[in-house]
């Protein structure tokens, strides 16, 4: 059953739970190197636009090697007229890689920055965490792209770590969660200056099972206690407040990466919760209404409410409550509602919100994947509707829409779904081929698979709408396709690689993101064959 469960007192007060001093800088010595332009050509894959940040025609893949000791990267992109990757580094050692995350981009005139987030769950002896941060420089000319990656900082995070340690990280507007299912608690962490501090934390002790954030911000650390089958949630502001907590499975959706039910770190409760009892519940923490307000930065009108979700009957429902906060300083729970019945409940993900006078509308798609007679998979849309008064919010869930996949479904399956600009990527473990759907109408094409490729085994995307479907086979080999904004499929490779992104982190525990054996050769990447290809959705079914 949902219990409501006792919380430790809060360390300090204000957005840091509390804090020590960076330490200095590892001993790591990064390896960078840099390519010439070599390239087919095919089209542009984004328009010349001043509002668009230098770097916006370009992405960087990602691979593991030597078990998680070592983070290899790729740039790639467009300049004018052609294509090409133009340098490529590895980051570590490491003891071992729990989770990454990429910072948010930040431009001075041609040159954008941001930093990339690399959490070591095997430091020191073995048993320590260290969260190191490099700094990744795009110098955009009409060349092509200048990269470099270079270890800013690092510093030791108050978490155990070890084999069998399971890693989770989330970020955005400036801080940073990190937690593991060794830890009773979570670290948050002030991206400008590392200071950090452990907060949280269920009696008994509960280890985490996931960190999740939301568009605005808002991120959700759940827990979990396989001895007492218990578990709990903190759910923050995007200043960094505390906003709600209690006993549940709560998480949040992203609009980017969506989460996966195959990793195991979603948790299904056998019974239902009782929904009814958070709509009564007065948040009671620092309302954000009052920093909105000081800030002067126009926001969304529901910027000061949040969803979060838990999955009921073994994935075969998602119950969901919503809750926020007024610019009278008014907060609290304001609807709640059941997604149901479904096979089982295989990924799901957030649409973006569109705006409408005082209503707020967004779509959240949920695949069920063993639908049917057990073996189908099914794309389910529903349509969540905010609509504002001075003092209320109105919620509804209705089921707008469903889309049979052309997609291998049943028991022991894992599902992957990301989003980049209007599309929507889906595939599974029991199939080679992924289906690219356009959000728009729901028209479908098969994708990113052939008779010689493996099964799924990851999709991922980055801030700016790339998107990177990884398959797997059976004999452990592995190759990727990248998707560009699009929906042009950009290239065809051999590897592992995968994208970040800019709030929901990676994390290694799944066991989807595979590790070579060796560091691949990258410099051979800077001649790969590049498509010119028809965009998909253009095959409509």
């Amino acid at each position: 059953m949902r219990i409501i469960r006792n919380r430790h007192t809060l360390l300090v007060s204000g957005f840091l739970l509390a804090s020590i001093l960076a330490l200095p800088l590892s001993a790591q010595t990064p390896t960078i190197h840099s390519a010439q332009n070599i390239g087919i050509l095919p089209p542009r894959i984004l328009p010349r636009n001043p509002n668009v940040l230098p770097d916006a025609a370009f992405y960087t893949t990602y691979s593991f090697s030597n078990s998680y000791t070592n983070l290899n990267w790729a740039a790639c992109g467009y300049q004018l007229e052609s294509h090409s990757c133009y340098g490529y580094g590895s980051m570590g050692p490491f003891g071992h890689v729990g989770a990454a995350v990429e910072g948010n981009p930040v431009a001075n005139g041609n040159t954008v920055t941001r930093d990339i987030y690399v959490v070591d769950d095997a430091a020191g002896s073995g048993t320590g965490v260290t969260l190191y941060v490099y700094t990744k420089t795009d110098e955009v000319a009409s060349t092509g792209d200048m990269v470099s990656v270079n270890l800013a900082q690092s510093v030791a995070l108050p978490l155990q770590g070890g084999s069998n340690t399971k890693t989770y990280m989330a970020g955005d507007n400036g801080l940073l969660y990190v937690g593991n299912n060794q830890t009773n608690g979570y670290v948050q962490i002030d991206e400008s200056n590392l200071i950090n501090g452990l907060g949280g934390g269920f009696s008994p002790p509960e280890g985490d099972s996931s960190i999740t954030t939301d568009k605005y911000g808002y991120v959700t650390v759940t827990s979990y206690n396989n001895n007492t089958y218990s578990s709990g949630f903190y759910s923050l502001d995007p200043t960094g407040h505390l906003a709600e907590d209690g006993g549940g499975s709560d998480f949040m959706l992203d609009t980017t990466n969506g989460i996966s039910t195959g990793n195991g770190n979603f948790i299904s409760y056998p019974t239902e919760t009782n929904p009814a009892t958070r709509m009564k519940k007065r948040l009671g923490k620092t309302a954000l209404s009052d920093t909105l307000a000081a800030s002067n930065v126009a926001t969304p009108i529901d910027y000061g409410f949040f969803t979060t979700y838990n999955f009921l009957y073994s994935y075969t429902a998602m119950e969901w409550v919503t809750c926020g906060y007024f610019q009278d300083g008014s907060d609290g729970c304001y609807g709640a509602g059941r997604l149901e019945p479904f096979g089982h409940i295989g990924a799901a993900i957030e649409g973006n919100e569109v705006a409408n006078g005082n209503t707020v509308t967004r779509n959240i798609y949920v695949v069920g994947d063993a639908e049917g007679s057990g073996s189908g998979v099914t794309l389910y849309v529903y349509t969540k509707k905010d609509t504002f008064t001075l003092d209320e919010d109105k919620v509804t869930m209705n089921l707008t829409g469903t889309l049979t996949l052309p997609l291998i479904g049943g028991s022991h399956t894992q599902t992957f779904m990301a989003s980049g600009n209007g599309f929507l990527y889906i595939g599974t473990n029991q199939g080679a081929s992924a289906i690219q759907v356009r959000e728009s109408n729901l028209a479908y094409a098969s994708i990113a698979g052939s008779s010689t490729s493996g099964d799924v085994s990851s999709i991922t995307t980055n801030a700016y709408g790339y998107v990177t479907i990884t398959s797997t086979e059976s004999n452990g080999s592995n190759n990727f396709d990248v998707y560009g904004p699009t929906g042009f499929r950009i290239t065809n490779d051999d590897g592992s690689d995968f994208m970040l992104g800019a709030s929901n982190g990676i994390s290694t525990s799944d066991g989807n993101l595979m590790s070579a054996a060796t560091k691949p050769n990258l410099a051979k990447r800077m001649k790969t064959r590049f498509d010119n290809a028809t965009p998909l959705g253009v095959a409509r079914h």
